[in-house]
């Protein structure tokens, strides 16, 4: 085994088998199907209003961390997670947080988002089945915006570019039309 300090975050997840015995343990855990969620009630209802005019502003969530911002007629998606259960795979066992609902747009629904925000590397933020999904869907096409030293999560996917922000740094998002991303810190609690 590598040297810890060698290892990539990733790496290190999914090498950690005392991390997921221990999160067995845990009674809001649970063993199911990573695989993104099949379609709901909700979903066409959904898709139909994702396409707004090219004058309008909107945001409309999708689930948990999931928002689909659309600004002049480009579509941001923040910390896309749209898998019944969000953790680490074992074994090829599925281990994590499930959810309690399910998402209101599938991966399948979904058109092309034109920039994706990862907020953060926790995993009901950064959900890799999802960011998976996403970059064999629309292969080189989708820049994505994360925080600073958070690359590694997502780097081998088959992204159109991806860009770290510190706090307080902005960007202007090349072939969005102007369009500026700033990251602000914030406080985020939970022992970590």
């Amino acid at each position: 085994m590598r040297a810890l300090s060698q290892m990539t975050r990733r790496n290190f997840c999914a090498s950690t088998f005392a991390a997921s015995a221990g999160a067995l343990l845990c009674p809001t855990l649970s063993l199911a199907d990573s695989s993104p969620p099949s379609p709901n009630k909700t979903s066409a209802e959904a898709v139909s209003n994702i396409n707004a005019d090219v004058n309008d502003v909107s945001v409309q969530w999708i689930g948990h961390s999931t928002m689909l911002i659309t600004i002049a007629g480009k579509r941001i998606l923040t910390d896309p997670v749209l898998s019944d259960t969000i953790g680490m795979s074992v074994l090829g066992i599925p281990l994590g947080i499930t959810r309690y609902t399910p998402p209101a747009v599938t991966l399948d629904d979904f058109p092309k988002p034109d920039l994706i925000l990862l907020s953060h590397a926790h995993i009901d933020h950064t959900d890799l089945p999802t960011l998976r999904h996403l970059s064999k869907r629309f292969p080189d096409q989708i820049p994505i915006i994360t925080a600073k030293n958070t690359t590694d999560v997502i780097d081998g996917f088959a992204w159109k570019n991806i860009h770290e922000l510190d706090w307080n740094q902005d960007m202007t998002i090349e072939g969005l039309d102007g369009l500026m991303v700033c990251g602000l810190e914030t406080l985020h609690n939970g022992c970590r």
